[in-house]
């Protein structure tokens, strides 16, 4: 009797008992922020000098010397989609940069 209740509780309490795992989440961390980067395999910590080096490596944007604009858009399976646009622009004597990534 004793050891019937214990192996029932233990599959009341384990995780797999009547749980249901969500799928997982894709991470946009994956998905490299560049078109550039892309085509190196993600290795975009050592290529400064465009607008979205800010999503990999902020400090790359020094040898931006006016104004540098990049956008990317692409379409994947499953109705997924992915889209990137960063700006950087030199104001005196430092760069200001930004971007915006969405994954859907």
């Amino acid at each position: 009797m004793r050891t019937a209740w214990a192996a029932g509780l233990l599959v009341l309490t384990s995780p797999l008992g009547g749980q249901v795992v969500p799928p997982p989440i894709p991470v946009i961390a994956d998905v490299a922020a560049s078109v550039r980067s892309a085509g190196l395999g993600g290795a975009a910590t050592g290529l400064p000098g465009y607008a979205a080096v800010v999503f990999d490596n902020p400090s790359a944007i020094g040898p931006i010397r006016v104004l540098s604009v990049e956008g990317a858009y692409a379409q994947g399976r499953d109705d997924l989609w992915y889209a990137t646009a960063a700006a950087v622009a030199r104001t005196g004597p430092v760069n200001i940069g930004g971007g915006y990534r969405y994954l859907r």
